[in-house]
């Protein structure tokens, strides 16, 4: 059995070899991640005059959907740091979207609530999400099965697991 000459290339350099049947894959993970934080880290416009980003209010809602949560608790539900955390509820606080309340006599303890303009800005961007995810859905129908794209969250769960428990 003889190689060709690609191959005998490949065979020489080991590094090669490894790498090039993963390398289009994992460009396009590479890219698809960049593109996603890019997306996720710039600021919106959800419907209520407010340029927010994706983390601000998907933290707003978790806080929302559950009052007096810690920080603490909070960095744990969304895999970030207290620091990153207390930075996003600071941001909420500025725009009066969460309070911050101290346990009664533990003041180190401090449990974060959405105020009354918190929830209604929760609820509008779990609207607007809906409508976007199920866009996004339809557009990606043009070019992928419904089965194809189910099998992209199955994957895209499965990786979280992967490294959830790394």
């Amino acid at each position: 059995m003889s190689l060709d000459s690609r191959d005998t290339n490949l065979a020489s350099d080991p590094v090669k070899s490894a790498f090039a049947p993963l390398s289009n894959w994992a460009d396009i993970l590479y890219r698809f991640t960049m593109v996603y934080s890019d997306y996720i880290g710039g600021r919106h416009d959800y419907g209520f005059c407010d340029l927010s980003s994706m983390v601000d209010l998907h933290t707003l809602t978790a806080i929302s959907d559950n009052p007096g949560k810690t920080i603490s608790e909070l960095a744990v539900m969304w895999h970030r740091t207290d620091g990153a955390i207390s930075q996003t509820v600071s941001r909420l606080e500025k725009k009066g979207y969460v309070v911050r309340r101290k346990k009664d006599g533990n003041g180190k303890c401090v449990y974060v609530y959405a105020t009354e303009e918190g929830d209604r800005v929760s609820a509008t961007h779990k609207m607007y999400d809906s409508a976007e995810v199920s866009n996004t859905i339809r557009e990606l129908c043009t070019t992928c099965t419904t089965e194809e794209v189910a099998a992209f969250f199955k994957v895209a769960e499965a990786y979280i697991h992967l490294f959830e428990n790394s």
